[in-house]
């Protein structure tokens, strides 16, 4: 995400935002207390394993599991950017914008409900803006299968009334 509010694609940054990440994440867990505020079901598991605390395994694992998605920005092998060197900034940045609404309007869109589908597209696509890397995974998917209905949801953004 900070390479896209910066405006350009970057593998550094990429790389710089994953290692934050991760001190983030693993200073919350070696610094946090042994027993964290009541979060219902948890201090009842808290409880039963009191040598283990449950929070600490799962934020653990989330770490884990974002750190071995994330191992060739943190070993250096990602690939370039091709696109990186051939927008301008304010380009990038719209695009962003266009691919996680597109992203979040197509995710919505087998929702029955129309005010449900309307609250849940803008929610969706603030989603997407953060993490953009799956919103181009989501279009990729959606344009492999591109139908009419998908073309007509993303061309008609504009009349969402939120």
């Amino acid at each position: 995400m900070i390479d896209h509010l910066l405006g350009r694609p970057s593998v550094e940054w990429k790389r710089t935002q994953v290692f934050l990440i991760l001190m983030f994440w693993t200073a919350v867990i070696q610094n946090a207390p042994a027993h964290p505020k009541r979060l219902g079901f948890l201090s009842r598991i808290n409880q039963f394993l009191a040598q283990f605390t449950p929070w600490k395994v799962i934020l653990s694992t989330l770490t884990l599991v974002y750190a071995n998605r994330n191992l060739d920005s943190i070993l250096g092998i990602t690939a370039p950017e091709p696109l990186a060197r051939l927008y301008s900034r304010s380009y990038y940045r719209a695009t962003w914008v266009a691919v996680a609404l597109d992203a979040g309007f197509a995710s919505s869109m087998h929702i029955q409900t129309k005010w449900l589908r309307d609250i849940s597209s803008v929610l969706f696509s603030l989603y997407y803006l953060v993490y953009a890397h799956e919103a181009d995974e989501k279009l990729r998917k959606y344009r492999a299968t591109c139908t009419v209905e998908t073309l007509r949801v993303t061309w008609e953004k504009m009349g969402n009334p939120y």
